[in-house]
C-alpha cells in the first residue's frame, strides 16, 4: 500500500522528483524498523541517486539519504559497508547545517551507535558528547 503511495507520487511528480526520494526514505524506514532490510535498502539506493543527480554533493538531502542506507547496514551487522556512509554524511552535514542541528546528532548517534557495536567505544564517546 505505502509503496503505490510513492509510486503514485513518482507518476504525479516525476520519478526524479525529491520528494520522490524523501518518500523513499520514508518508506524505508518503515522497514527498516520491522527488519525489512533487504526491501529498504533499494529505495535508499534510488533516494541517493535521485538526490544525487538534483543536488550539490554536499546537500543535506543526500547527506540524509547516505545515513538513512547506513543505518540499513548497520541493522544487517554490516558495519563495514555502514561507517563509510556515516562519515560522509556527518561530514555533510557538519560542513552545511548550523551547529547542533537535529539531522547532525542522528547521524552522530548512529554512528557512535556503530563504534560500540564493534568495540571503538572511546571514539563512540567522542561522538556522543
Amino acid at each position: 500500500m505505502a509503496r503505490d503511495a510513492v509510486d503514485d507520487l513518482g507518476k504525479a511528480l516525476g520519478s526524479r522528483h525529491p520528494e520522490v526520494a524523501r518518500a523513499l526514505i520514508a518508506l524505508a524506514a518503515i522497514y527498516r524498523a520491522g527488519g525489512k532490510y533487504d526491501q529498504a535498502i533499494p529505495l535508499c539506493e534510488r533516494a541517493i541517486t535521485i538526490d544525487s543527480a538534483l543536488f550539490k554533493s554536499d546537500h543535506p538531502g543526500v547527506a540524509r539519504d547516505l545515513r538513512e542506507l547506513g543505518d540499513n547496514y548497520a541493522g544487517q551487522k554490516r558495519y563495514a559497508d555502514a561507517e563509510p556512509l556515516y562519515q560522509r554524511a556527518l561530514a555533510m552535514q557538519l560542513k552545511v547545517l548550523p551547529s547542533g542541528h537535529p539531522d547532525s546528532g542522528k547521524t552522530q548517534a548512529s554512528y557512535a551507535d556503530l563504534l560500540s557495536a564493534v568495540g571503538r567505544n572511546e571514539e563512540a564517546e567522542k561522538l556522543r558528547r
